[in-house]
């Protein structure tokens, strides 16, 4: 992967029970917590290293329901593939299915393809065989049989097989590379195994860790789950349809109207994406992201100010008292959506101070410049956030056969969280019981910190800039070089007539205007456009690999 992925992917297993009405699917996700331990430095989008791995890890036995939870993290389901059973996550950053294993009554394309995550890469040739997911039944899935899954670490001896990809079949690579219908998604594919029926998804995440609340959640296909039925009333977000060579880097993007941040005030922030609206941030909705990634800015907004927090420059997060409540929030569609406070500062992933005590971890972590270069996205938010959420994904018109007239693809959000009860549930949680959030220590500081950006950061975002705007930096050294070419040539007319006038006057012959050389060192030198043209060539071959979340996928995920 090009850029380094800041976000910690915790591998999260869950117990899943499942039963199927005839067009619909639904699987009910059950979380149990894991006390945590020690982090390994290196961070990644969606995987844990073999130490972390290795740690955290209890086995989950093949085929099982009950599936391992390593605090709130992925979520894995069963799939069938030529009758054999895999566990895989279930991703909406990423588009494509890949297992690793022995997977009978399955046909070896011979092409082959390969998905590079932020840590890991997915490859192999393209297969297909039947696939089950729970009723449903695709006669020939086009799927990456891989052979070796050691880059994503020991991701194997947690009984998890591969991923199952739940973005736009647009930025799929298994139908990049063979075409559709043959390399159409399992999503696409199921859906249209029934035309008459509606082109959706819905999830709802659990959270772990709070006394005597349920921490099951659910996640369906073309079915609402019963009492949740008010999210169809909920405002339609649009998504951002990329077009042309853009379609390969299509995710569920929508706009968020502001961002809020703990003091109440709009963040404010210009999006990098050409065209955006003033206060607009183009957004990608990912499931595959642990932690919701965010300009550095943004996250200096919303943890700068806690007295006592630290950026650790090593993980690339902010470390902060475990007892600092913070209320956030995000405005997508005219609606807000607050962030629960245990969502904002988590306990889970190890965080410590830099004299080695104990602290809590800013969720919203400063993303790479390597996930923006090609200014498609600002943000992406992850599980932190669509924990508070429940969620319909609308395919639309991203199906390309269905008999049925199809509009344009929409997400649907529903708030989850009630900040009065958020905050009882963080007080029990985090002071005991006892609350004290209005003590003077938990007050924010007028003038806040902000977060060490590296050089090399600082270098990408120049390449990126670079890469936003090479259509106007070529034009404008063509620009300067026709106007260079110009002032040349009236230079050159000039000193000609001068000397003709000169000869018969017998006069000094009259100097130029101007010169080369002066147009030189007030003007671009070649290496200003060397600069920028190894700029550009480097985002330009990375830019797909970042977007693909890894896709991620990392966007994929990793971001």
């Amino acid at each position: 992967m090009a850029g380094r992925w800041l976000g910690l992917p915790l591998l999260l297993s869950l117990s899943l029970s499942v039963f199927s009405p005839v067009n619909a699917y639904r699987t009910t996700i059950e979380r149990r917590a894991i006390p945590p331990s020690a982090y390994a430095p290196s961070l990644a989008r969606r995987f844990l290293s073999d130490d972390e791995l290795a740690k955290r890890a209890t086995a989950i036995t093949q085929g099982d329901t009950n599936i391992n939870d390593v605090q709130n993290s992925q979520y894995v389901a069963n799939i069938t593939i030529g009758g054999a059973n895999f566990n895989v996550i279930l991703d909406t950053g990423s588009s494509d299915l890949w297992v690793t294993g022995t997977i009978p009554n399955s046909s070896d394309t011979g092409t082959p393809a390969s998905i590079t995550y932020a840590i890991g890469d997915a490859s192999g040739n393209v297969h297909l065989a039947p696939v089950t997911f729970s009723d449903f039944t695709v006669d020939q899935q086009a799927f990456i049989d891989v052979a070796n899954s050691s880059s994503f670490g020991s991701i194997a001896a947690l009984g998890i097989n591969g991923l199952a990809g739940l973005g736009p079949g647009f930025s799929s690579v298994v139908r990049t590379t063979v075409g559709a219908p043959k390399g159409d998604t399992l999503l696409d594919n199921i859906f249209q195994l029934n035309k008459t029926t509606s082109n959706f998804i819905t999830f709802l995440l659990g959270r772990s860790g709070i006394t005597n609340v349920s921490s099951v959640g659910e996640f369906t296909i073309s079915e609402i789950i019963s009492g949740y039925e008010n999210i169809t009333n909920q405002p339609q977000i649009s998504v951002q349809e990329l077009s042309g060579s853009s379609l390969a880097n299509q995710h569920w993007t929508v706009l968020a109207d502001k961002m809020i941040g703990p003091d109440g005030n709009q963040i404010s922030y210009s999006s990098i994406v050409s065209g955006t609206s003033k206060g607009e941030v183009v957004t990608v909705l990912d499931s595959g992201f642990t932690l919701p990634q965010v300009p550095r800015k943004v996250s200096d907004a919303i943890y700068g100010r806690v007295q006592g927090a630290e950026y650790d420059s090593t993980n690339g997060w902010w470390v902060l008292p475990c007892e600092q409540e913070l209320n956030i929030s995000f405005v997508l569609g005219g609606q807000t959506y607050p962030v629960h406070p245990l969502d904002a500062i988590s306990s889970d992933y190890g965080g410590k101070f830099s004299n080695g005590t104990t602290g809590c971890v800013g969720t919203f972590q400063p993303i790479t410049s390597g996930f923006s270069l090609s200014g498609q996205f600002d943000i992406i938010l992850g599980e932190a956030f669509l924990r508070n959420t429940y969620n319909l994904f609308n395919w639309g018109d991203f199906v390309d056969d269905t008999a049925v007239s199809r509009n344009s693809p929409y997400v649907q959000m529903q708030s989850t969280t009630n900040m009065a009860v958020a905050h009882q549930q963080f007080v029990e949680m985090r002071m005991g019981g006892v609350d004290h959030t209005g003590d003077s220590q938990f007050k924010l500081l007028k003038n806040g910190q902000s977060s060490p950006v590296p050089e090399s950061e600082r270098i990408q975002h120049l390449e990126g800039f670079a890469y936003r705007h090479r259509v106007a930096i070529a034009a404008g050294t063509v620009g300067a070089f026709i106007l260079l070419l110009l002032l040349s040539t009236c230079c050159f007319i000039r000193r000609r007539r001068a000397r003709k006038q000169g000869g018969s006057r017998g006069g000094p012959a009259m100097m130029p205007l101007g010169s080369t050389a002066n147009l030189h060192s007030y003007g671009g030198s070649n290496d200003y456009g060397n600069t920028y043209s190894a700029g550009y060539n480097k985002v330009h071959a990375n830019s797909h690999a970042d977007l693909q979340m890894g896709n991620m996928n990392g966007y994929r995920q990793g971001p």
